[in-house]
């Protein structure tokens, strides 16, 4: 299940998920929670958004063994009612597996991060100021899809030659921040 905050409560949201994973009561039990749902197939990846309730998502539309997500299909007032989303940004899906955390970050609420050129001028035109993160070497890798918690920003690493430059920008802009690079190649490149 996605966690969300809905006025300064933690709650959980529970998608369908395939692969009949679905522990969201668990979650919901293991941290004392309530949650809602909704029938959209829907993974959390595909989701950011800042304090201020400014969400992006990616229109992906694929197929897995138990059903179809379509980012697309799920309407908005599922994203502003159950998701807490009061601006919702919808990206044209581009490449990789069609996540969100793959092609962007914020790094606070004005501020975002982004390895896709074709999405600097949108961002830019919503009002965030845009940093072009390079890419790395293979299609599945992506340096967005850092994570930060507290002062601690946890950086996908691949062995390549971009490594640095990314590790340098996240550290530029928020000289603050421990850059902690972790290797992620394995886990990666094959998409998953």
């Amino acid at each position: 299940p996605l966690p969300v905050w809905t006025d300064g409560k933690f709650t959980l949201v529970d998608a369908q998920y395939y692969y009949n994973f679905e522990p969201d009561q668990y979650f919901a039990n293991l941290f004392a929670t309530s949650k809602s749902q909704h029938r959209y197939f829907y993974e959390g990846g595909n989701f950011m958004a800042n304090s201020r309730g400014e969400c992006i998502v990616v229109n992906r539309r694929k197929g897995y063994a138990g059903g179809v997500s379509d980012t697309a299909a799920i309407p908005d007032s599922v994203f502003s009612g159950q998701y807490g989303c009061k601006k919702l940004t919808r990206l044209r899906h581009l490449k990789g597996i069609g996540h969100a955390d793959e092609v962007v970050k914020f790094i606070s609420d004005d501020v975002i991060v982004t390895d896709t050129p074709e999405y600097v001028e949108t961002l830019e035109a919503l009002g965030y100021e845009v940093h072009l993160l390079p890419e790395p070497d293979l299609d599945y890798e992506t340096y967005a899809n850092a994570l930060q918690v507290n002062d601690v920003m946890f950086v996908p690493v691949f062995g390549e030659r971009n490594d640095q430059k990314a590790i340098d920008l996240f550290q530029s802009l928020n000289p603050k921040l421990k850059i902690v690079p972790v290797p992620t190649r394995q886990l990666s490149t094959p998409g998953q």
